[in-house]
C-alpha cells in the first residue's frame, strides 16, 4: 500500500512515533542551500568523522563484542578498556572504559562525543574560535594514521552548547566511494548521523554556529519551517548533524537537553537489521521513511543508535 506524505506529515507522524511510515511512502524532495566547498569563512567540514562513548567496566567488553559482531566494524586499536573501530570509509567509533586515557569530553560513564573532518585543521580552528568555540586540548599528531599514510592531526573544542567536539584533519576524500564488499556482516559503510538535544536558549546560537562556523548546509524539506526548534544540516558527504530543541519531535534517545545520539549508514537496511537483532539489538522505533530509511535501536550499553540505508526505496 502506497501513501503520500508531506514533510510535515512525515516528521510529525513518523518522528513523533505516532505511526510507522510505510516503506513505499513518497516523500518530499530535499533541497539544500548548496553544500560547502571552499567557503573562506567556514571551517570546511567534509564529514562526520569520529564518535565515542564512555562505558562502565562491565559494559566495555560487551560493547566491544557488539561493535565487532553486530555493527561489523573493524578493530584498528585496542588497549586497556579503550578500543577504536573503523567503518569502511575510515570514519571511527571509539569505546572508552574507566581505564581508558583521559579526554576532555569524558566526564562520566554516560558521556558521548562526536567529531568532524576538515581540510585544514589550523584554518578550521581559527574559524571556529571566531564563531565562539574554544579549544580545550593541544593539537595531537598521529604519524601515518591519515589517508595515504599522511599524519592525522586532531584537537578538541568546546562549542556554544558547552559540549566538547573533536576536529580532525585526516586528508581523506569525503567523496570516495566505498565498495559493498568492504563492509562487514551488517553492511555498514560509514558514520552517518549525529543528533543533539538543546535548551530553547541554545537552539538559535547553535544553529548560527553550525551554519557560520562549521559551515554545514541546512537540509530544506517541504514543511521543515513548520517544525519548531528542529534543524538538519549536511556535511559534504551528506552525513547529518541534527539539532533538537524541546519543541522538536520526540525520539527515544532524547531524555534531556544533554542527550546525544549517533548512527551508521548501511548498504541494505533489512540485512543490517537482521544482523543487529541476532546480536542483541532491541528496536525502539518502527522504520521511518522520508528522504532516507532508518530505524533506532538500543545497544547493550543502553544507548540509542540509528541505522539507515544508503538509498531510499
Amino acid at each position: 500500500m502506497s501513501a503520500h506524505f508531506t514533510r510535515r506529515t512525515a516528521v510529525s507522524a513518523g518522528l513523533a512515533l505516532g505511526v510507522s511510515l510505510a516503506a513505499t511512502s513518497t516523500v518530499a524532495q530535499a533541497a539544500t542551500k548548496g553544500l560547502p566547498t571552499d567557503a573562506k569563512d567556514s571551517a570546511g567540514i567534509t564529514r562526520l568523522q569520529w564518535s565515542a562513548v564512555a562505558l562502565t567496566a562491565e559494559q566495555y567488553p560487551v560493547m566491544k563484542e557488539f561493535t565487532e559482531m553486530a555493527l561489523g566494524l573493524a578493530l584498528v586499536f585496542s588497549s586497556a578498556e579503550s578500543a577504536v573501530f573503523s567503518a569502511p570509509d575510515g570514519t571511527l567509533f571509539e569505546l572508552c572504559g574507566p581505564k581508558a586515557p583521559p579526554a576532555p569530553w569524558r566526564t562520566g560513564t554516560t558521556s558521548a562525543a562526536l567529531g568532524f573532518d576538515v581540510r585544514n585543521l589550523a584554518t578550521a580552528g581559527k574559524v571556529l574560535e571566531r564563531n565562539g568555540a574554544r579549544r580545550v586540548s593541544p593539537v595531537r599528531v598521529l604519524p601515518g594514521e591519515g589517508a595515504g599514510g599522511t599524519s592525522l592531526r586532531y584537537c578538541f573544542f568546546r562549542a556554544p552548547d558547552n559540549r566538547v567536539y573533536r576536529l580532525a584533519q585526516t586528508n581523506a576524500d569525503a567523496d570516495e566511494q566505498v565498495s559493498e564488499s568492504a563492509a562487514g556482516p551488517a553492511g555498514i559503510k560509514q558514520l552517518d548521523f549525529a543528533g543533539i538535544s538543546l535548551t530553547s536558549e541554545q537552539v538559535p546560537r547553535m544553529k548560527e554556529f553550525v551554519e557560520d562556523g562549521l559551515g554545514l548546509s541546512a537540509l530544506i524539506l517541504d514543511g521543515l519551517g513548520d517544525i519548531p526548534e528542529y534543524s538538519i544540516f549536511l556535511a559534504e558527504n551528506r552525513s547529518r548533524f541534527e539539532l533538537y530543541g524541546p519543541a522538536a519531535p520526540q525520539l527515544p534517545w532524547r531524555t534531556g537537553p544533554t542527550s546525544m545520539a549517533m548512527g551508521f549508514k548501511s548498504f541494505h537496511l533489512e540485512e543490517a537489521m537482521a544482523n543487529l537483532e541476532q546480536n542483541g539489538a532491541e528496536w525502539v522505533t518502527p522504520i521511518f521513511v522520508y528522504d532516507n530509511r532508518f530505524r533506532f535501536f538500543r545497544a547493550p550499553d543502553g544507548r540509542i543508535y540509528s541505522i539507515s540505508e544508503t538509498r531510499a526505496t
